[in-house]
């Protein structure tokens, strides 16, 4: 559990702060994506109420303890510090569920998820900040579960991913929603205009548009086997030190190197 932000949107002639709460499960690694009013600790037991109504109870909740957020994010590393950590315990308890704090200053404990929660949030950050005007409550919550089903269609087994004969990657939708028919895009073309329009779902679907393109080249593209040279290197020469294996040595190099195919 994470959270990220805030985001600036607007209510009536106000501009308010918004926030994200991102779950991620550690055996299906599905995703959950609840949008906060504000960093209360009442708005977090909403939030987590919201999740468990929909997805079920939770046995074990890991999270920081908010210091990973650095720079700009230091208004939201105050805010946590307020939250009242006995009665969010106390709620857990009452949900048979254990809260796990992570050392303060130690991300990587909880690297596990604290990568799958970083892609997303920088995604979602560039995403939203493309947008000249600002959204609403409605827009922002449509956003945010727009791009939990985003991520949730990712393929866990990465190993056949490139054969087109092969079958259908096993998902974390088709684990949490039990169908492998997923749901179809609303009909028509998405464009930049459509941010300045006044019809707002057309708005939130041309931001999911540009999601899904950012975060494919985020993270799609790495897990496929791609057999191409991002970087030009020149070839292999005689004295390069090239170490093969345990034993390699130069002169193995050098003898490899002035081959007939050379």
């Amino acid at each position: 559990m994470d959270c990220f932000g805030p985001f600036v949107i607007k209510r009536g002639r106000k501009e308010c702060k918004r926030y994200g709460l991102i779950f991620t499960c550690l055996s299906s690694r599905a995703v959950h994506i609840e949008m906060l009013e504000d960093l209360s600790t009442d708005a977090f037991i909403n939030a987590l109420r919201c999740f468990i109504s929909l997805r079920g109870s939770v046995c074990v909740l890991r999270c920081d303890q908010g210091t990973n957020f650095v720079g700009a994010k230091n208004e939201l590393q105050r805010a946590l510090k307020q939250c009242d950590t006995k009665v969010l315990e106390a709620f857990l308890a009452d949900k048979q569920c254990k809260l796990i704090l992570n050392t303060p200053s130690a991300s990587h404990a909880g690297g596990v998820w604290e990568r799958q929660i970083r892609t997303i949030r920088n995604v979602l950050n560039v995403t939203i900040a493309q947008c000249p005007g600002r959204l609403d409550d409605a827009s922002l919550r449509t956003l945010l579960y727009e791009a939990m089903a985003i991520v949730n269609s990712r393929p866990l087994n990465v190993d056949v991913i490139s054969d087109p004969k092969s079958l259908e990657p096993l998902t974390p939708n088709h684990l949490i929603l039990m169908k492998s028919k997923i749901a179809l895009p609303p009909p028509g073309k998405f464009e930049k205009e459509d941010t300045y329009s006044a019809k707002r779902w057309r708005r939130v679907q041309y931001l999911t548009e540009q999601f899904w393109s950012q975060w494919k080249k985020e993270y799609l593209q790495n897990v496929s086997l791609r057999q191409k040279w991002h970087i030009p290197r020149r070839n292999l020469k005689v004295y390069d030190s090239h170490y093969q294996g345990r034993h390699a040595s130069k002169e193995s190099v050098a003898a490899r190197a002035s081959g007939r195919d050379n």
